[in-house]
């Protein structure tokens, strides 16, 4: 047999009316209305908003989302040997996020000594969270319970006196081992 007939070139359309990727923005200070309500920050903490939607509008950042949303956390129930293990395995582009979000005290800004931010701790990590829930919203979760948890735990002084240093640490640990043992933070 001779070789087969040439196969017809399949042409298609060429896409023009969708939006080029958002990115290369700083979502901070191309947001007139959160830099105007931010004016009173410190400078430092201004800097720090100006980094943080430099990243938000990066594309580094969008793929991060993307990844940690198309691979969500997976229940791991049992180890090859059969053991009972109850471990929740989560993708990197999750991790990164939440590394992110701890270093920058989003989930214990409001209970620091920070004097940079003194009497404006609400309003930074307010700015804080707008910019990284544009991102991605999921990790925000555990970033806004582990926030919550200050409070309820002012009932008992001797439970925060062993919690609260894990809690307040900007150092984001993604092991799984037990809290008060050989963690760097809480989260």
């Amino acid at each position: 047999m001779n070789a087969s007939p040439k196969q017809p070139r399949l042409v298609t359309h060429q896409v023009f009316n969708q939006s080029p990727d958002f990115s290369g923005h700083n979502t901070f200070s191309q947001d007139p209305m959160l830099a105007r309500i931010c004016e009173t920050l410190p400078q430092v903490v201004q800097a720090e908003l100006a980094e943080l939607g430099q990243w938000a509008g990066s594309l580094d950042a969008q793929e991060s989302a993307k990844l940690a949303n198309r691979h969500g956390p997976v229940l791991k129930q049992f180890d090859t040997k059969g053991n009972r293990i109850d471990l929740v395995e989560f993708h990197p582009a999750w991790h990164e996020l939440m590394r992110r979000s701890v270093g920058l005290g989003m989930h214990c800004s409001i209970w620091q000594e920070d004097r940079a931010e003194l009497g404006q701790r609400h309003l930074a990590r307010a700015a804080r969270y707008y910019l990284t829930a544009a991102v991605e919203m999921g990790h925000l979760c555990p970033i806004t319970m582990t926030n919550a948890c200050v409070a309820a735990l002012g009932a008992s002084p001797e439970v925060s006196k062993q919690w609260l240093p894990l809690i307040l640490s900007r150092q984001y640990d993604p092991s799984n081992a037990a809290p008060l043992t050989k963690r760097h933070g809480l989260l």
